[in-house]
């Protein structure tokens, strides 16, 4: 088969070389990030398991769950993962409570908290990528909205479900703007 000649003669062209400084800079920023978000992980792991040890244990709707003064509804835990539930939840009425059971039950099911430590790996090992941050929070919306749709499937009524999500929402937000001081919210 004869071969067209080549368009370009490449014979006398030097290989790309680069900067051997900037290289090691690169390497040295990437690593340092790297190194960054696991210390913050770790941490962050680490004053979860302190405020862990005050949370109490309790049967909320037939599931063994911790009771946290500010914390929840979430599950946490990778290997042996908890429900755990805010205490105004136990003064709440019996249908929000099993819509909020329900809906951490579905995360657990799912093994949502394993494919939320996936991505963290990810990230942890390429900190610099925007579009990967941008995957990961809407990887985190889509687990949401899927855990939605699988606790609406499996029977709960939407009026009901809606409802124990807006005061879930509204919860969180008092007690963030409780926590900030100086907010104007702080005084509601």
């Amino acid at each position: 088969i004869a071969m067209p000649q080549a368009l370009l003669d490449l014979e006398g062209a030097r290989p790309y070389a680069t900067s051997a400084r900037i290289d090691t800079l690169v390497r040295r920023f990437w690593f340092a990030a790297s190194v960054l978000m696991l210390l913050m992980l770790v941490l962050s792991s680490m004053l979860l398991h302190r405020r862990k040890r005050v949370w109490r244990k309790a049967c909320l709707c037939g599931q063994q769950v911790l009771v946290s003064p500010d914390a929840g509804p979430a599950v946490i835990g990778l290997m042996r993962s908890h429900i755990v539930v805010p205490a105004w939840l136990l003064q709440a009425s019996a249908v929000q409570q099993q819509c909020a059971i329900a809906h951490e039950r579905s995360h657990l099911d799912a093994r949502d908290p394993q494919l939320v430590a996936l991505a963290l790996v990810l990230l942890m090992l390429m900190p610099w990528n925007p579009l990967l941050w941008w995957q990961f929070h809407r990887a985190r919306r889509a687990i949401e909205v899927d855990c939605d749709a699988r606790v609406l499937l499996s029977g709960h009524d939407l009026g009901s479900y809606c409802e124990t999500l807006i005061q879930v929402g509204q919860r969180r937000e008092l007690d963030i703007a409780i926590e900030v001081p100086g907010d104007e919210l702080s005084s509601v």
